[in-house]
């Protein structure tokens, strides 16, 4: 084989170039694809960035629970998505829209386990009080202090404190990503060679070039393809 070397010239007409932007190779598990092809809509991780997939798994279905907690409705997500990735396990084929679906049948998993989970806290059952349908006191209802014969608020200011008090280690943790990213940049930049990638492209590719990323299965380590970032 022809070995290339920076600045070389090859038979094709191709040439061999230091560029500050490579291309992304993103390597993930299996069942948390569609939760990164949820990161990938809103920009796919340059070279320089760590991927944020870990905070996601985490916080999506927290949040996604924090809104539409119901003990009721939960279970049927649950079931719906335990269903879905049945049928994506024996490479069943539906119609265009449903299998959407099924594509995404990890992340509806996750979703229904954060419905299920805050909807028995806050003590939801198909809208209606876990009290008066079950009979047991919910963990935590924010209308309790409203309904009582003496009107307390206590439970309104818990529920808006907790809230907050999430809302904002949801934000530092952005910030504290953010920062990591510029430590390890700077570090990387003040290193010999720095984080400068060797891209191969014709002389009259055009510099701005959409990146793209490569997904592959953590699992065989099969290439998944490209997704063009446009």
């Amino acid at each position: 084989g022809q070995e290339v070397s920076h600045g070389a010239s090859l038979e094709n007409g191709l040439e061999a170039k230091e560029h500050q932007n490579p291309p992304t190779l993103v390597r993930v598990p299996r069942w948390t694809k569609p939760l990164q092809s949820v990161i990938d809509n809103f920009g796919v991780p340059s070279y320089h960035e760590t991927n944020p997939l870990v905070f996601m798994i985490l916080t999506f279905p927290l949040i996604y629970g924090l809104m539409f907690g119901d003990f009721g409705e939960g279970p049927i997500f649950l079931a719906l998505g335990l269903f879905l990735l049945y049928l994506k396990r024996k490479k069943v084929k539906i119609f265009e829209i449903g299998q959407l679906f099924v594509n995404g049948a990890e992340l509806i998993v996750m979703l229904g386990v954060g419905i299920t989970i805050f909807g028995f806290v806050f003590g939801d059952f198909f809208g209606f009080e876990s009290r008066a349908v079950f009979g047991f006191r919910p963990f935590f209802n924010p209308n309790e202090g409203a309904f009582a014969s003496t009107p307390d608020i206590s439970h309104l200011l818990i529920y808006m404190a907790v809230i907050l008090l999430f809302g904002v280690g949801h934000y530092f943790s952005g910030l504290v990503l953010s920062a990591y990213n510029k430590v390890r940049n700077h570090h990387l930049s003040r290193s010999p060679g720095g984080d400068r990638g060797l891209q191969v492209r014709s002389p009259s590719a055009e510099s701005s070039a959409p990146r793209a990323a490569v997904h592959t299965d953590g699992d065989n380590g099969m290439e998944r393809g490209p997704t063009p970032l446009v």
